[in-house]
């Protein structure tokens, strides 16, 4: 990956067709350098990924029991891991964003989960993933309901 700011250019969509289609939020809590980084990588490799300290392949049909033998987070996190690996689908429209309240895209998830070994990146940098298209930019205006959660149901 580059050290370059971002300078890609996405189309905006209305405030109207993202509430339509989106079901999903993904963001950040990252801030600064840290989060232009995450930001970048996603739109660079068209991929969005999460962490929570898990440096290993989740594999298929991962049950909550499982992930607490792998982790001992609290059942919230272990919600939000499973929900990024088993329930949202390919097809399905996610707003990426950062913090608690900011949006900044609508994209179509294009792939099925995934871990991506990537030795050129620190461990915690976003190893679950899940292919990402069709961009969109979404309005300076637009607002959603606030979040904790890195990984949420839309509405």
């Amino acid at each position: 990956m580059s050290n370059r700011k971002i300078t890609m250019s996405y189309p905006t969509v209305s405030n109207e067709m993202a509430r339509e289609l989106a079901k999903f939020v993904i963001k950040s809590y990252t801030n600064g350098s840290k989060f232009d980084k995450w930001n970048q990588f996603n739109l660079e490799d068209k991929s969005i990924g999460i962490y929570y300290g898990i440096n290993q392949n989740l594999g298929t049909d991962l049950t909550d029991e499982e992930l607490r033998n792998i982790c001992n987070y609290p059942k919230a996190s272990r919600n939000q891991i499973l929900m990024f690996k088993n329930d949202i689908n390919k097809g399905d429209w996610i707003i990426i964003g950062q913090g608690k309240e900011k949006s900044l895209y609508l994209a179509k998830i294009d792939s099925d989960y995934y871990y991506q070994e990537n030795e050129s990146e620190p461990e915690e940098f976003y190893r679950h993933r899940r292919k990402i298209t069709c961009i969109h930019k979404l309005p300076d205006d637009f607002v959603r309901k606030s979040s904790m959660y890195t990984v949420s149901k839309f509405n």
